[in-house]
C-alpha cells in the first residue's frame, strides 16, 4: 500500500526494498513473514533518506 500511495521503503544502506513478492502459496507468504529486516518506510524518498541520515547505525 505504501508504494501505491507514493511512499518508499529503503534498507539501512539506502537501497529500495522491492515489495512485489509474487507469492504463489500461503507457505510462500509465511516464509516471507518469518524474515526480519531493518528498514525505513516514509511518504517520500527525500524523507526516508533524511531519516537514514539522522539515525545512528
Amino acid at each position: 500500500m505504501l508504494n501505491a500511495a507514493g511512499g518508499v521503503v529503503l534498507d539501512l544502506k539506502g537501497r529500495p526494498i522491492p515489495l512485489n513478492y509474487q507469492f504463489d502459496t500461503v507457505a510462500d507468504i509465511r516464509k516471507a513473514m518469518d524474515q526480519r529486516r531493518k528498514f525505513v518506510a516514509a511518504s517520500s524518498e527525500v524523507l526516508a533518506r533524511e531519516v537514514l541520515g539522522a539515525i545512528d547505525l
